[in-house]
């Protein structure tokens, strides 16, 4: 019998199960996101421009445009990859957001943020049994 052969082998189902644990995390994370971001009305890309991923509510309102998403999500991956727990932001910081989210876009009537947050349940799902 091999000393500490049942304590190595609980160490490595530790660390494979925290890693399991953190790639569907991440997963989870990147498609909500990348859910509001793209249901978010566009007019010119400025609100979409301005969303932001951050380990703290900290917001500021950017001079960006980003009509079809791409940047924002390149930016939502770099920041998903180095994700390792803990409370993610989603953050906008135009002024105008909570008015686009209750209707006063006819792109988007229903919402953006609330209709894909009421997903999540389904997201989660989705994500844990692939």
């Amino acid at each position: 019998m091999r000393t500490g052969s049942f304590a190595l082998q609980l160490s490595n189902f530790t660390n494979e199960a925290t890693e399991e644990l953190t790639r569907t995390q991440r997963a989870i994370i990147f498609e909500l996101a990348k859910s509001i971001v793209m249901d978010s009305p566009v007019d010119r890309g400025t609100f979409r421009g301005n969303w932001r991923f951050s380990f703290s509510p900290a917001q500021q309102q950017l001079d960006i445009q980003d009509k079809g998403g791409g940047a924002t999500l390149a930016e939502l991956q770099n920041f998903i990859d180095g994700f390792n727990g803990g409370t993610v932001w989603l953050l906008n910081g135009m002024k105008y957001g909570l008015m686009l989210e209750y209707g006063h876009s006819a792109k988007a009537p229903q919402g953006f943020v609330r209709r894909n947050v009421s997903r999540i349940n389904a997201i989660v799902a989705r994500i844990s049994k692939a």
